[in-house]
């Protein structure tokens, strides 16, 4: 804990994520708007000039006209997406700059950063646990089949390759990595502990997933990802951990991997049990990584260069 105390600590951990919220909600509708306009002019054109018709025909006609928008909004809803995660970039980093300079200036005890010939076992169980963790709630998922996450994995795997990897592997990874862990997180650590600001923030976190096992899993990795933060002392820890994670899946699915493994149950179970395997010993790993370390601040022993 930190011990930073703040006018009004409600609003200093509701404000950052109806601020991000607010920003994603807002570009997406401009994003959304701005596809559907020309079909938005065309439909008021052809329907204003029909006299008699009830508001039952006219709304029909309507949604037949605007099909094609909400095709095509559909089909570029990751690239929306995309966009409005990279908008809210820069207003994370500045809430996360502004705070760290805020415990700079208040004098909180740092945390003893850790080598970066560490990463190492952070990239390794982000590599393991999206084949673990995938093959897992596949697994769940043809056991207790849910229709709504049918439904929006067909919307997440439209997009090209090269998209997908710059929007789900990078781009979101990031504004997440930033409000989440770097925001929300830290902040909840300045007045409580570990767990409870660990829960919190992931729970936050787990909002934007769309479906019980997207939410499952975003609630234990989030936790983790704090974990990873509070070990390495550094942003860079959670945020390589999850970019690897998100990308490593993207790339198994498109080599056909996952494909691979799916024709036989067996694999499937191999996989897991290989993949929690090599997960276990890359956490033991991570345990020996640096603890946070307690110390006074000395005059002109400013790590503020470093903020990340």
């Amino acid at each position: 804990m930190n011990q930073i105390h703040r006018k009004s600590p409600f609003w200093s951990l509701a404000a950052p994520v109806l601020l991000y919220m607010g920003v994603r909600l807002v570009v997406e509708m401009i994003c959304i708007l701005a596809i559907s306009f020309p079909y938005l002019t065309d439909t008021y054109t052809q329907l204003i000039g029909q006299t008699g018709a009830t508001m039952e025909e006219l709304s029909s006609q309507y949604w037949t006209l605007m099909e094609p928008a909400m095709e095509r909004v559909f089909r570029y809803s990751t690239e929306i997406a995309g966009v409005a995660a990279l908008i809210t970039i820069p207003v994370n980093a500045w809430l996360f700059r502004k705070d760290r300079k805020l415990e700079a200036a208040c004098a909180a005890a740092p945390v003893k950063k850790a080598p970066v010939n560490r990463y190492w076992t952070v990239l390794v169980f982000a590599l393991a646990v999206s084949i673990a963790a995938t093959c897992f709630f596949a697994m769940a998922e043809l056991a207790f089949y849910s229709g709504q996450s049918g439904s929006v994995s067909g919307i997440v795997w439209q997009p090209s390759f090269p998209v997908k990897i710059a929007v789900l592997g990078i781009i979101v990874p990031v504004a997440e990595e930033l409000m989440f862990r770097g925001v929300m997180f830290r902040r909840f650590m300045e007045n409580r502990g570990f767990w409870y600001s660990a829960l919190w923030s992931s729970l936050f976190f787990v909002l934007m997933h769309q479906d019980g096992v997207q939410m499952t899993y975003a609630m234990l990795l989030g936790i983790f990802l704090c974990y990873v933060y509070e070990k390495f002392g550094s942003l860079k820890a959670p945020l390589l951990l999850h970019v690897a994670a998100n990308c490593s899946s993207l790339i198994y699915t498109e080599t056909g991997v996952f494909r691979w493994l799916g024709q036989a149950p067996v694999r499937m179970a191999g996989a897991v049990i290989a993949g929690a395997f090599v997960c276990s010993v890359m956490y033991v790993m991570i345990q020996k990584t640096g603890e946070p370390v307690k110390k006074e601040r000395r005059a002109g022993n400013d790590d503020s260069a470093d903020m990340f």
